[in-house]
């Protein structure tokens, strides 16, 4: 259990490594807004702070993109597009069976939002966290300590006016929640290491699947600044679900 002092920020979002990341900051009622790098995977972690750096720049452009297979999700298929230009993944935005040239106009649309919003919140927050929580089985990204303190660095340099912490999540399948490894990479990173991947007793699991309960031991020493009406909202939307089996809208 945690006993002690929340740490409270103005803006906490996920740079990665893939969904999973901002599902579970989602859930732990740390993220109440989508931003840009929710659902991509791809890349690298320097790669991706500098994507963020530069306002997201040409994050996709119709002439970088090609298909490289298909997520496999039932009753949700969707086309795979790699941007070729900075290694990012779009698995979640191109209905297969649908033109790409004329869905990305939408996807674009979209991403400009969520690009817009996230820039616009850190450059006004004076506390920021930015969470980095390993895919579990992802063998398609390296890195090491040196990779976050350059990405902090360029992170920081892009928004001075805030103080930014960095919590990085690592994936070790050797190390059990209880042996679990803390590190500060410099003042402001910090670094967990175990093993948070979901294990199911009788089913077989999709490797990338995370024990959320797991990460929320370590997530629950952290708290976004809301206003009131972002916790009705919040709140709402959490239990949409609920409210609609009773009718409610």
């Amino acid at each position: 259990m945690f006993f002690g002092k929340k740490k409270k920020y103005d803006l906490i979002f996920g740079l990665g490594e893939a969904c999973s990341c901002s599902s579970t900051l989602r859930h732990a009622d740390l993220q109440i807004r989508s931003y840009p790098f929710d659902w991509l995977f791809g890349s690298t972690f320097v790669g991706r702070v500098q994507i963020l750096a530069n306002n997201f720049e040409n994050l996709i452009r119709f002439e970088d993109i090609v298909c490289t297979g298909n997520n496999g999700i039932p009753h949700h298929l969707c086309d795979i597009y790699t941007n070729k230009a900075n290694g990012l993944g779009f698995n979640h935005d191109f209905l297969s069976g649908k033109d790409p040239a004329v869905e990305i106009i939408e996807v674009q649309k979209k991403y400009q939002r969520r690009a817009d919003r996230l820039i616009q919140a850190a450059e006004n927050a004076k506390t920021i966290l930015a969470v980095w929580i390993d895919s579990p089985g992802a063998i398609w990204q390296k890195k090491n300590d040196a990779d976050f303190i350059e990405g902090y660095k360029i992170l920081q340099n892009r928004f001075p006016n805030a103080k930014i912490d960095l919590l990085f999540i690592e994936w070790a399948p050797e190390i059990p929640y209880k042996n679990r490894k803390f590190r500060k990479l410099s003042e402001n990173i910090f670094k967990y290491s175990f093993d948070y991947q979901f294990h199911h007793k009788t089913k077989q699991i999709a490797d990338f699947v995370v024990d959320e309960k797991l990460l929320f031991k370590v997530l629950k020493q952290y708290e976004l600044n809301m206003s009131f009406k972002d916790k009705i909202s919040n709140f709402l939307v959490k239990k949409a679900p609920f409210l609609k089996s009773f009718g409610i809208k």
